[in-house]
């Protein structure tokens, strides 16, 4: 079973997409628009942008829970969004689900150390930069599907292996089983966190 993942180029948001979120999501436009930095000003446009039209919804329709993740209002689909270089993908379902994309460079390789536990950190070894941006894709997925993002420590969030060092598909949590599936895309890794096991991660526009 594929699960389909829609993408927005941040640096193709224009006037009318602007004329949109200003319409629907005034407030939340209005306290974006007054951020300095440009990139996560973009970042910011583009969420509002994927709830607007992927939900078909406007701003009274949302609402936060207390580690800001948003939800809709008197409905049983449930969403999330993720921000890495000029992508934004938005992804949907009938239960939790969380996602997290992540370029693949050096830049972060420093945390290393605090965001891994033992074991992960000799999956990482194999092939450093790869694995550590492929597992923390993974860690963030879980948190941002559980919606509380990262309450404890990065390596307290374990990243479970199968009995042949392989990574697994599965984690538990308070004894509920949750799915983690993985996919590269261009140069980024993307993983989603779910109740429901897929196959694959379908991206499209």
């Amino acid at each position: 079973m594929e699960i389909f993942v829609k993408i927005i180029n941040i640096f193709n948001i224009d006037n009318n997409d602007l004329d949109i979120i200003k319409s629907k999501m005034p407030i939340r436009y209005s306290e974006i628009n007054n951020i300095k930095n440009d990139y996560v000003k973009k970042t910011k446009l583009a969420t509002l942008l994927h709830m607007i039209n992927d939900l078909n919804c406007s701003e009274e329709d949302i609402i936060y829970n207390k580690y800001n993740k948003p939800m809709l209002k008197n409905n049983n689909k449930y969403f999330n969004i993720s921000n890495a270089g000029d992508i934004s993908l938005y992804v949907e379902d009938d239960c939790e689900i969380g996602i997290d994309i992540e370029e693949i460079n050096d830049k972060n390789i420093d945390i290393k150390n605090y965001a891994f536990n033992k074991n992960e950190i000799l999956y990482i070894d194999k092939n450093e930069i790869d694995n550590m941006h492929l597992l923390w894709t993974r860690k963030e997925a879980f948190v941002k599907m559980l919606g509380t993002g990262f309450v404890t420590k990065p390596s307290e969030i374990n990243v479970d292996f199968c009995p042949n060092g392989e990574l697994s598909d599965v984690i538990y949590y308070n004894w509920i089983k949750y799915y983690i599936i993985t996919k590269k895309y261009k140069n980024y890794y993307v993983s989603i966190c779910s109740k429901k096991k897929y196959d694959d991660i379908k991206i499209i526009y």
